[in-house]
């Protein structure tokens, strides 16, 4: 069976790139959503998946509360198992949309709160001089603190996603 979460897991560690300029820009999961869906990643691999009618119906009775009603998705289809299909997939990319934007706002709340308070990706605060430049553990000036060095971070968001 289908495992939102696992589905988001591996699409985001996929995708970390989208992820850190989503970080950076201080985006909301809908303006990254947007980004990721404009390159088709996210409907290849959430919601472009087949269902016989048996799974399609599992799927809608274990994640009833997403379920898609938007009948302009299958509007001029007659088939009934392709319907079900349709439905099915779209009800899993609500769930999984829905898992994302989760995931999405607890990394970016972390970032932030990390950020926002010059701290090291352990909590611990970051040395500054008395300009208020970052300093690294030499007390050499930072040229980039680690909240926005890209391939730092990135290696930040694969633990973060990780652990989840």
């Amino acid at each position: 069976m289908n495992n939102p979460r696992q589905d988001v897991k591996d699409l985001f560690l996929d995708l970390v790139d989208d992820i850190v300029t989503g970080l950076l820009q201080n985006d909301s999961w809908h303006e990254v959503y947007n980004d990721i869906d404009y390159n088709g990643a996210w409907h290849e691999r959430i919601v472009d998946r087949s269902y016989t009618p048996e799974e399609a119906i599992d799927v809608l009775r274990e994640h009833s509360q997403y379920e898609e009603d938007d009948y302009g998705l299958w509007q001029g289809v007659t088939e009934w198992d392709r319907i079900l299909e349709i439905k099915a997939a779209y009800t899993y990319h609500n769930v999984c949309y829905a898992e994302a934007e989760i995931m999405y706002e607890d990394i970016r709340i972390d970032y932030n709160n990390l950020a926002d308070r010059g701290l090291d990706q352990d909590g611990e605060p970051i040395p500054v001089d008395e300009e208020g430049d970052y300093l690294n553990e030499d007390g050499d000036l930072l040229e980039t603190p680690w909240f926005e060095d890209d391939p730092v971070l990135l290696d930040w968001v694969r633990d973060q996603l990780m652990a989840m």
